[in-house]
């Protein structure tokens, strides 16, 4: 049986983050399977299993673009400097945090 790596949500918002972390791992062509709020990843990692804590002021997408950040520290993704945003959405995000001040 070949090595697995396992990834499980917890916290807030639990489905809808793990639905959104799915469909970003699919556009990625990532081998995994999905059981509620666990993805297991069907490549060597050698690796212990991760947790991921949903913070309690993510929203899903947020939250899910972090754990895809941790599974790719962890070497189970690459993610090639890729956001998975259109050009037109990260116009909006850069509108949307120039007026909350995160940025000028």
């Amino acid at each position: 049986m070949p090595e697995e790596f396992t990834l499980r949500l917890e916290g807030p918002r639990l489905e809808d983050t793990a639905r959104a972390l799915e469909a970003r791992l699919r556009g990625l062509r990532v081998d995994f399977d999905r059981y509620q709020e666990c993805f297991v990843f069907h490549e060597p990692s050698g690796r212990a299993p991760l947790l991921f804590e949903i913070g309690s002021n993510d929203p899903p997408d947020f939250a899910a673009d972090k754990a895809l950040d941790a599974l790719e520290e962890a070497g189970v993704v690459q993610l090639d400097g890729e956001c998975g945003m259109t050009p037109e959405e990260e116009a909006q995000m850069r509108d949307r945090l120039k007026r909350l001040g995160y940025i000028e």
